[in-house]
């Protein structure tokens, strides 16, 4: 999640950047000192929105509007082509953050190179 202001992007949801591409961050990624995001294109449709393949990455200062900007200037639901598998939007952890900003980080275990796996705490 990266937040600006008020908005907060998530990955999995639609957003729209300031050159006004609609697009689905699929990961966020520091670049170079910069905080970037990973991309799909989405398009809006006839038969109904779809979303394209080829990745692109984006410097966080370029997103513009967020998922509820998105919902707001459609007037209700995204409506995907049927052959499109979207991501279910809102993103959830959405409601566990509960409008807080979140942060979720990926641990290497010390010296073994596999993730860390939090339950491992319980």
């Amino acid at each position: 999640m990266y937040a600006c202001g008020p908005r907060q992007f998530y990955i999995d949801e639609v957003a729209i950047l300031k050159n006004g591409w609609l697009v689905i961050p699929t990961a966020w990624i520091k670049r170079e000192g910069a905080l970037c995001a990973d991309c799909v294109q989405v398009m809006p449709a006839e038969g109904g929105w779809v979303i394209g393949t080829q990745v692109y990455s984006f410097a966080a200062s370029q997103f513009a509007y967020n998922y509820h900007d998105v919902v707001e200037s459609v007037g209700g639901e995204i409506k995907w082509a049927e052959s499109i598998e979207a991501p279910k939007m809102p993103n959830p952890l959405r409601e566990l953050a509960q409008g807080d900003d979140l942060a979720i980080f990926c641990v290497e275990r010390a010296n073994t190179g596999h993730p860390f796996e939090p339950n491992s705490l319980l």
